[in-house]
């Protein structure tokens, strides 16, 4: 049998080396393991609000100034000042660099929460626009165009916007109307011309003027009944067929004859949209309206109206475009198939149940589905189109800094609430013509709904908006507008700031470019 093997034991050194002495350091629990942000954690006997706290009373009494959070800029400065000179942190320079170094990372990833962790606070801000700086969208849903509210600042170039009136010299009181309906964003329909004078002053009938006390003149493709007929009567039918509208150079005083301003001192009815032009600009938009007038071009209205030449005249925009051309066949194009939804609606009726069969019923449900498919859809579809094409361009504005956020916030909030409450009312409405056919018996107003549901809705969510932006100019001389930002950036709060936080933030700001710079050296060194 065999024995079972016992080893010897060795036998013991006769100098055995000395024993590695450690101080006595408290090791911190889940040190080695990743760090979730917002949660606190002990570090010996300091938790990470603790240190938080340390490094902001010590950033304190250097009158450091602090943003929301703690600047990783100021992160080596504070850890040298802290690991070396504050005794809440330790005897052991190492432990407290390393466990301070991973408190500053951990506070600044985290969620600010309500025991001191670090988020990225945000808050409401209530920005205030001027009446000067609220602008107005064009149909095309991109170009910005604002109200004149001085005629004494309109230069020669400026595109001028009116409201349409294709009877305009007859009667008077239609002219006012339809240029009052135009001042309160009910008419979205606009007649376009170029000013070629700069206005000096207003005479004393309300006339403007230029230095040399002359009318101010204006280049357009326009044309009025009255000289439709005189041109008839001179050159024969033809000649008003072939050219409706000649471009022509009238007084300005034509579109201001009646009702020039209004109590707020702005032109009624009368927008200038808003292009940069310097003095060359502007003496080259002058020279190709007097090189338009010498060359006769014919009018056309689809391929050649004012609005084209208006837009054609800027040099930095050199497009022969029409908006309202593209805009009012969509929406010819959508009254056309909400008309053929008028004979779903009046043909329709509820069928009995003792004396209906299932066909009867099949065909009632039939009805109603192509009602609502060619009327209800169509408008809610339009509504939705409008919105996502205007927040694009709004957006694409805001990223060229052609738009300053206050006034972002306002188109936008403007433009959703068109959809919401101008498309959203249509649709209700649309909705339900059905029972009132059936309860009224209303067949010719249900008709007519039809048709204008959509622009009724419209104009009158355009009067709201309008008697609402009045409203709050009146009361605050501004339109209040609420922005999210993060809490402690530099907004305007319903006045202007101080002068001592202007220089308080700049002073900041300089620091920390400073702080980037000298940091760059030094890891290129």
């Amino acid at each position: 049998c065999q024995l079972p093997y016992h080893p010897e034991p060795r036998p013991p050194l006769q100098n055995p080396p000395p024993k590695m002495t450690r101080s006595k350091q408290p090791t911190p629990p889940n040190y080695y393991k990743p760090m979730m942000p917002g949660v606190v954690k002990n570090y010996g006997s300091l938790t990470v609000p603790e240190l938080r706290a340390e490094v902001i009373e010590k950033s304190k009494k250097t009158n450091a100034p602090l943003p929301p959070g703690l600047s990783t800029m100021k992160k080596k400065k504070l850890l040298e000042e802290l690991s070396f000179s504050s005794p809440a942190l330790g005897r052991h320079e190492s432990y407290t660099v390393r466990a301070l170094n991973l408190t500053l990372l951990e506070v600044e990833d985290a969620p600010v929460s309500g025991d001191g962790n670090k988020k990225v606070e945000q808050e409401v801000i209530m920005e205030r626009i001027e009446a000067n700086s609220l602008p107005l969208i064009y149909v095309d849903g991109s170009t910005m165009m604002e109200r004149v509210s001085d005629f004494t600042k309109l230069r020669r170039g400026d595109h001028i916007c009116v409201g349409l009136n294709p009877l305009r010299k007859i009667v008077t009181a239609f002219d006012k109307l339809l240029q009052y309906m135009a001042h309160l964003e009910i008419l979205n329909a606009y007649h376009h011309f170029i000013m070629y004078d700069d206005v000096d002053h207003l005479s004393k009938d309300g006339i403007p003027m230029t230095k040399d006390d002359k009318p101010v003149m204006i280049c357009e493709y326009s044309n009025t009944p009255g000289g439709a007929l005189e041109q008839a009567w001179k050159y024969g039918l033809k000649s008003v067929w072939d050219s409706p509208a000649p471009w022509m150079r009238i007084p300005f005083y034509d579109y201001v004859e009646g009702c020039s301003t209004s109590a707020a001192g702005e032109g009624i009815g009368i927008y200038r949209i808003k292009e940069d032009l310097d003095e060359s600009d502007r003496d080259l938009i002058v020279k190709n309206m007097d090189a338009l007038l010498a060359s006769h071009e014919t009018y056309s209205f689809i391929y050649r109206n004012c609005e084209h030449a208006a837009f054609a005249f800027n040099p930095k925009r050199p497009v022969w475009v029409s908006p309202q051309v593209p805009y009012l066949m969509w929406n010819l194009f959508r009254v056309l198939i909400n008309a053929s939804s008028i004979y779903f609606l009046l043909n329709n009726s509820v069928p009995d149940p003792r004396t209906s069969s299932m066909s009867d019923v099949h065909v009632y449900h039939i009805f109603c589905l192509l009602y609502h498919t060619l009327a209800t859809v169509p408008v809610a579809m339009q509504s939705v189109v409008q919105l996502v094409r205007t927040v694009m361009s709004l957006t694409a504005k805001k990223e060229r800094k052609d738009l300053s956020k206050p006034v972002f916030y306002h188109l936008i909030y403007k433009e959703f609430m068109r959809a919401c409450i101008g498309g959203g009312l249509a649709c209700l409405c649309l909705g339900l013509l059905p029972k009132m056919v059936r309860d009224t018996e209303q067949k010719a107003v249900a008709a007519s709904l039809v048709l204008l549901a959509y622009t009724i809705s419209n104009g009158v969510f355009n009067l709201s908006c309008f008697v609402t932006i009045r409203a709050m100019l009146y009361a605050n001389g501004g339109v209040a507008v609420p922005m999210v930002g993060k809490k402690g950036r530099s907004f305007k709060r319903g006045r202007e700031k101080s002068k001592e936080g202007n220089k308080k933030y700049n002073n900041t700001k300089r620091e920390e470019s400073r702080g980037r710079s000298t940091s760059r050296s030094r890891k290129k060194k």
